[in-house]
């Protein structure tokens, strides 16, 4: 006989939102208080690189005043603010009752 299984633990390498348009929203107010604008090209070219490297590719496209250290943590302030009120995609979780983002984390992190 197979043993049961009580419990499953559900693990996302990727959230279950789309998180693409919100690293784009992200970059824009960034680039906004430099009076920049964040383009296509720029999120295809961007696409894949670690956040160190992300953040020296945007500075030195867009020749702004700042170091990566400094770009990080306007990132990490802003996508606080982002993230905090970020809904999941239709069709992820509604069973849990999971209406946001940080309620889907809460829920995962019961299960740690």
């Amino acid at each position: 006989m197979a043993p049961t299984v009580p419990n499953v633990i559900l693990s996302y390498r990727i959230p279950p939102t789309d998180t693409v348009t919100l690293y784009e929203v992200i970059r824009q107010r960034i680039l906004s208080e430099f009076g920049k604008v964040y383009d296509f090209t720029t999120n295809i070219d961007s696409q894949g690189l670690l956040s160190r490297d992300a953040a020296a590719f945007v500075i030195s496209k867009f020749d702004l005043p700042i170091t990566v250290n400094e770009y990080l943590a306007r990132s990490a302030a802003v996508g606080n603010k982002v993230f905090s009120n970020v809904q999941l995609m239709p069709g992820w979780l509604q069973d849990l009752g999971c209406p946001s983002f940080r309620s889907f984390i809460n829920t995962l992190t019961v299960f740690m």
